[in-house]
């Protein structure tokens, strides 16, 4: 059954790298997290949560020469996959996790950065854990995505038919219901902002920015082992019947807007832990 994939597996680690190899969705998340990190001269960067190494790439592309990555995720497996695309002597790949990784580094870095998974980690935790690791002035930057946090509502237009998305749960349920992947009550940025206040770091900004996606890409996402177990009591094989009826009956043209909360705040430049303060947390829409 799909709900047995784990992180750990290595099919779904191959699954996830060719996934990011062939889609835009990490490079485009990736590349507005580095931009608000602000890494141009920077000493040393954490991907936090690196995975197969989208992120990794991108603070590559602009960290200077003598600039240092260390990639922390959890699983091996996606470290592997990540090692094996990346052939760059600037990055130290650690196992660990993430509300840890601060035991990892052995001076203050400049920026941590982590795409796409804070809301799998103990929040309170790993936000301390960059309060400690962060030099003064550094800055954190993370997503969130739209499933994982009330953002406010846009009006769409309504459409003549039933997207890619809504045909697949309609014939995953068939009778059945879909488990709801959150836990607990669902966050605002407001709540988030306030866990990284309690950690000590100073809200800078929140942006809320969206990304366009394909029934193709939308399809190839769902094909990825560990985000199929979203639906219980199918077989791998049985969601992949349903994501080729859904393909077949939808319009191919069709596209759709994913939208994030990017959350960036700092340490306190005063010393060498950040100070609690109260940053704005304004939340701008892209």
């Amino acid at each position: 059954m799909v709900e047995r994939i784990r992180w750990s597996d290595r099919e779904n680690a191959a699954a996830y790298r060719r996934f990011a190899d062939t889609y835009p969705m990490y490079r485009d998340t990736s590349r507005d997290l580095v931009t608000r990190a602000r890494v141009e001269h920077a000493r040393s960067v954490v991907d936090l949560c690196s995975g197969t190494g989208a992120t990794t790439e991108a603070i590559l592309s602009v960290l200077p020469a003598d600039g240092r990555v260390v990639a922390v995720d959890g699983s091996a497996a996606m470290q592997a996959e990540a090692q094996n695309a990346i052939d760059d002597s600037r990055v130290r790949y650690v196992v660990c996790r993430a509300e840890e990784f601060d035991r990892h580094v052995d001076e203050p870095v400049d920026a941590v950065i982590c795409n796409s998974a804070i809301w799998q980690t103990d929040m309170p935790a790993t936000f301390a854990a960059a309060r400690r690791a962060l030099a003064p002035g550094g800055r954190i930057v993370f997503n969130v995505g739209g499933h994982f946090v009330a953002l406010p509502r846009v009006e769409e237009p309504e459409q003549p038919a039933p997207g890619f998305p809504e045909l697949v749960v309609k014939y995953a349920i068939g009778g059945r219901s879909r488990r709801d992947h959150r836990t607990g009550p669902q966050r605002t940025a407001e709540s988030i902002n306030e866990l990284v206040r309690d950690a000590g770091l100073e809200v800078v900004s929140n942006d809320i920015v969206g990304y366009e996606s394909t029934v193709e890409q939308n399809r190839a996402w769902l094909s990825i082992p560990i985000f199929a177990a979203r639906f219980d009591g199918l077989s791998y094989q049985q969601l992949m019947e349903i994501l080729e009826r859904a393909y077949q009956e939808v319009d191919k043209e069709r596209t759709s807007i994913t939208r994030w909360l990017i959350v960036t705040a700092a340490a306190s430049k005063s010393d060498g832990a950040a100070s609690p303060g109260r940053g704005s947390g304004t939340v701008r829409n892209r």
